[in-house]
């Protein structure tokens, strides 16, 4: 596995099958506790790096709490104050990244932190004015209902003796 993966490996098993669930909840005076796991087919297969999750706790009036995450050999537990009856609800999500690629392979992070220029050879046939037009399109810079992709033009112009 390439090293720049290695703190999101967790994504990599996410793609082949691996998803997160809540478990076991726990009382402990007015502070409850609910585990998060993660696994494939609900067998847990290791932990999330803390870093990639953002937990939050509503409680029953709507309002949100930031629970508190701790790291176990085979889960995370999030633990939250209780503030009375009703319901509370936990929703864990991931923290996204972005990967990139370019010729030297795949990078976390968006394209622009790892420039590829490319190369082009053409050979000049004739003496006069030439135009060399390159185009690039990103759909990962979209603003959606607005447009799907941004178009960077360049045009180089040279003139040939």
């Amino acid at each position: 596995m390439h090293h720049e993966f290695k703190e999101s490996a967790d994504l990599t098993k996410m793609v082949v099958g691996h998803e997160l669930w809540l478990g076991q909840t726990r009382k402990e005076g007015d502070q409850r506790e609910v585990s998060l796991l993660f696994g494939h087919n609900m067998c847990t297969d290791g932990v999330l790096n803390p870093a990639r999750v953002k937990p939050l706790i509503y409680r029953p009036d709507g309002s949100t709490i930031q629970p508190t995450m701790s790291s176990e050999s085979d889960r995370q537990r999030l633990r939250f104050p209780f503030a009375g009856d009703g319901c509370y609800t936990a929703i864990v999500d991931l923290v996204p990244i972005v990967v990139s690629q370019n010729s030297e392979g795949y990078h976390i992070g968006p394209k622009f932190q790892f420039k590829n220029d490319g190369w082009a050879k053409t050979p000049m046939t004739e003496d006069g004015d030439w135009m060399f037009l390159a185009k690039h399109r990103d759909p990962t810079k979209k603003v959606n209902e607005e447009f799907d992709m941004t178009n960077f033009v360049t045009t180089l112009v040279m003139e040939v003796q």
